[in-house]
């Protein structure tokens, strides 16, 4: 059974000017939904996390999406906001 449950994170640009980066989140549940602040859902891919080169943790999984964003006004502007749901 799967908890409902949001956890927002926010991801900051500390450059003066636009970048696209590619977001790593470690969590504790496989399936995951990526959402930003209106409620879209992001594309995003869920690995396992490999322990050693032979072993995959049964408890930690890699969750990443691309964002682009930042820029306005210089460094410091929110890169982007989302929300992992499990």
């Amino acid at each position: 059974m799967y908890s409902v449950c949001s956890r927002p994170i926010v991801f900051y640009n500390s450059l003066s000017h636009t970048r696209t980066t590619l977001i790593r989140v470690y969590v504790t549940e496989p399936h995951v939904e990526v959402t930003d602040t209106e409620g879209n859902v992001l594309s995003s891919q869920t690995d396992p996390y490999w322990l050693q080169d032979t072993t995959i943790s049964l408890t930690t999984y890699k969750v990443r999406v691309q964002r682009t964003g930042g820029g306005e006004g210089g460094g410091g502007s929110p890169l982007n906001t989302v929300e992992l749901w499990d």
